[in-house]
């Protein structure tokens, strides 16, 4: 007779979260939120590796340059600190390459910006192609197309 057990899933199973539900997460939320496309600059050598048993987030000094969402699209040229909140789910942890061109969304919480990184809801997107681009510029009029 065979015995059969189970045992946990190992894979990230992580419903599709795209910029468009960001933009709309962080237009819904009562916190404040900027919409940033730029560049991260932080120590790369503080992001977790992977899960941990105390699973706590991570976080980490960082600097944003790059230009501001506004009215009349990304125009204003800005540079802020920021913490980066990296979350771990499984084996994976949330994060993007510094230096990269990235489309941000800063939540502003005790007078400082934060990011969240999270593998599962992740609060900034790389290499933004110029489709998700106009996808944002229009939620800011109002547009959203979802």
């Amino acid at each position: 007779m065979a015995a059969l057990s189970a045992t946990p899933a190992l894979a990230l199973s992580c419903m599709r979260f795209d910029p468009v539900d960001a933009f709309t997460f962080a237009n819904e939320a009562t916190e404040s939120y900027v919409v940033i496309r730029g560049a991260l600059a932080y120590d790369a050598s503080e992001v977790p590796e992977g899960y941990s048993e105390d699973n706590v987030p991570v976080s980490i000094p960082g600097k944003v340059a790059g230009k501001l969402l506004g009215e009349n699209g990304f125009q204003e040229e800005v540079g802020v600190e920021v913490m980066l909140d990296i979350g771990c789910t499984g084996g994976w942890c949330g994060g993007v390459p510094a230096g990269e061109d990235v489309l941000m969304f800063l939540r502003y919480e005790d007078e400082s910006y934060h990011i969240a990184l999270d593998p599962c809801q992740p609060m900034a997107f790389s290499e933004p192609q110029a489709e998700v681009i106009a996808d944002i510029e229009a939620c800011m009029d109002g547009n959203c197309p979802k």
